[in-house]
């Protein structure tokens, strides 16, 4: 019977041996498959960590008229809104009796484009006037330069904006080039309307 008892109890303590080394075991692996590294195959880091994000350079800025009996809208200044002076400004022509272009066009804007494919967190736009009615677009990273908003995304809408407007673009986006349509402009006179674009600024990552 104390020989039947002594071999119970050396089982019991094998296995519980046993189970503790096990436990180690899994305790290591689990470890190792929870730690600060990445897993196997897991994507890298996101680009737009707190770290990295700063101001993105602005490679060129175009005008976008699509609807314009020429094409365009005052090319020669809209350099002035990405100058770095906020008392320059690119303007819209004068449009009469109503704010949304006179009922002429859907809208006028500018294309800006990074240079490349960026990460884009948000945009900063000073405007001229109040009231101003606008759409954020992003086209794709790569892409020609957009002679219209066909295929271009559509990030924000603001009806009525103040003369200093961040838009926040949704996680991920990945962009090239940025378009900043404008729908309704502010009344700059009696029956007169004009938009005007001051500074344009990007942050994200590379």
């Amino acid at each position: 019977r104390r020989a039947t008892q002594g071999g119970d109890r050396k089982l019991v303590i094998a296995g519980l041996v046993g189970a503790v080394v096990l436990a180690l075991g899994l305790a290591f692996v689990v470890g190792r498959s929870t730690g600060d590294g990445p897993l196997p195959g897991s994507p890298p880091p996101s680009a737009a960590s707190a770290a990295q994000v700063e101001q993105l350079d602005i490679q060129s800025i175009a005008d976008l008229d699509p609807q314009g009996s020429d094409g365009e809208e005052n090319p020669d200044e809209v350099g002035l809104a990405v100058d770095g002076d906020p008392e320059t400004g690119w303007t819209t022509s004068t449009y009469f009796n109503r704010p949304d272009l006179g009922g002429l066009k859907d809208g006028v804007g500018v294309v800006i484009d990074l240079g490349g494919p960026r990460l884009v967190e948000s945009l900063r736009i000073l405007l001229g006037g109040d009231g101003t009615g606008l759409s954020v677009y992003a086209s794709g990273p790569g892409g020609e330069v957009p002679t219209s908003l066909a295929d271009m995304r559509r990030v924000s809408t603001l009806d009525d904006a103040g003369s200093d407007v961040t838009v926040s673009f949704p996680e991920a986006t990945y962009t090239r080039r940025i378009v900043v349509w404008l729908r309704v402009l502010p009344q700059v006179g009696e029956d007169e309307y004009q938009g005007e674009i001051r500074e344009i600024s990007v942050r994200g990552a590379r």
